[in-house]
């Protein structure tokens, strides 16, 4: 999934480039950034996958923090950036940034958990409530990343990807007809 959702921000990132005079979104450096955070944020998860929390808890926990601070940045910020977009309904602008405001929720309920005074109450209390808490906000934070995932098939298709012994580009699908390609 982290490989696929790496193609996906590149060409996020790419449809932003193509169509940035249109909604006034041309921050080249910003959008890099932006970019990196992701990219950051995919291979977070790629460690949080590897390294179970059984055998390597405080990996899985840090690798966590780092891919789902970064996702939930890179995330609401796309949201914020696309309401402008062309070709993108109210709806899903909506849902979207629904999803990503959740998500940054969850995170910091999960940040809050991962301090030492709220886990030292956990541990008083109930040593599994700090685990359960930890479980219930890494699966909610995977199912809304996966739910914003799913609105971009609407910017999706506006791109085209021509692939020829110069390389491959990407462009809007009207200037590849204009262009009789």
């Amino acid at each position: 999934m982290s490989i696929a959702t790496l193609g996906l921000m590149f060409l996020q990132y790419k449809f932003i480039q193509l169509h940035a005079e249109a909604f006034g979104a041309h921050q080249p450096i910003i959008q890099k950034v932006l970019l990196v955070l992701g990219w950051t944020s995919c291979g977070g998860i790629v460690i949080l996958a590897v390294c179970e929390t059984r055998f390597y808890p405080l990996t899985h926990r840090i690798a966590a923090f780092t891919a789902f601070i970064c996702g939930s940045v890179y995330n609401l910020s796309q949201a914020i950036i696309l309401y402008k977009a062309p070709g993108c309904g109210r709806v899903i602008c909506h849902i979207r940034t629904a999803s990503c405001v959740m998500a940054l929720i969850c995170v910091l309920i999960f940040t809050g958990c991962q301090t030492s005074v709220h886990t030292n109450l956990c541990r008083v209390g109930n040593p599994q409530i700090s685990a359960i808490i930890f479980k219930t906000m890494e699966w909610l934070i995977l199912l809304l990343i996966l739910i914003n995932v799913l609105t971009y098939h609407q910017h999706m298709q506006s791109l085209s990807l021509t692939v020829s012994k110069k390389g491959c580009n990407i462009s809007t699908r009207a200037n590849n007809q204009d262009s009789g390609v």
